[in-house]
């Protein structure tokens, strides 16, 4: 199939209808194709999340997402600290 002269929209939400009809090889094939223009979808339980990023590998982002994830429980953590000790000291 020629991706070339489709729209990345359209190329994505064929990726979607693809893996509603459990076309895991049409899925694949656009997924590929996509991470060759270095557009990288990941799929969530309720959606597709959908990464664009300049001379990078699907690794990379991955990397990057996982860094992103461990920033956001760091401060989480930081926020609950800081949340009990104002409480306690309001005791």
């Amino acid at each position: 199939m020629k991706y070339k002269s489709k729209y990345i929209d359209e190329l994505i939400d064929m990726r979607r209808h693809a893996r509603a009809e459990r076309n895991w090889e049409l899925s694949d094939e656009i997924r590929s194709y996509l991470d060759s223009q270095s557009i990288f979808i990941f799929d969530s339980l309720n959606a597709q999340i959908i990464y664009h990023r300049k001379k990078i590998t699907r690794n990379e982002v991955i990397n990057e997402i996982k860094n992103e994830q461990r920033a956001e429980k760091r401060f989480e953590a930081w926020l609950y600290a800081i949340n009990s000790s104002i409480q306690s000291k309001s005791k």
